[in-house]
């Protein structure tokens, strides 16, 4: 009697795992889905001398941009001078640099540059621009 109520219980078990496993796949699987909006522009100001990858910003603004090509993702920056970016001409383009991309929990309030000290300078580590819910890391 006891082995008996022993194998039933071990197959109850396995039925019960075989059973659930599925299940907790879907709910991770669908917890960790998320749509990612990007490829909106942002204006910027730096107030001293920056480093970007190999480019090194002079203080002033620049409208940032998200561009996408293939599986690669870039920010396009261009300078645009004056105190208020967005209302001035675009000055030059400096070029991209290549990004990976970090979902964030919500959308973005505002865009920002987040940078570390490196060397005596300042290094853009993260931006993140106003109405995307990624963060483009360097």
């Amino acid at each position: 009697m006891k082995k008996n109520l022993l194998v039933l219980s071990v197959v109850v078990a396995g039925l019960s795992v075989l059973l659930l496993t599925p299940l907790f796949t879907l709910a991770v699987a669908q917890e960790k889905e998320q749509m990612l909006n990007v490829g909106k522009g942002g204006d910027i100001v730096l107030s001293s001398e920056t480093k970007l990858g190999d480019m090194t910003l002079r203080p002033g603004s620049y409208m940032v941009k998200y561009r996408l090509e293939g599986s690669d993702h870039f920010i396009h920056f261009t300078e645009t001078g004056g105190e208020i970016a967005s209302q001035c001409l675009p000055k030059g383009h400096l070029g991209e640099l290549r990004c990976k991309l970090e979902p964030l929990v919500s959308k973005a309030r505002q865009t920002a540059v987040y940078t570390t000290k490196e060397d005596g300078f300042s290094r853009v580590t993260k931006i993140v621009i106003k109405g995307e819910n990624v963060a483009h890391l360097f």
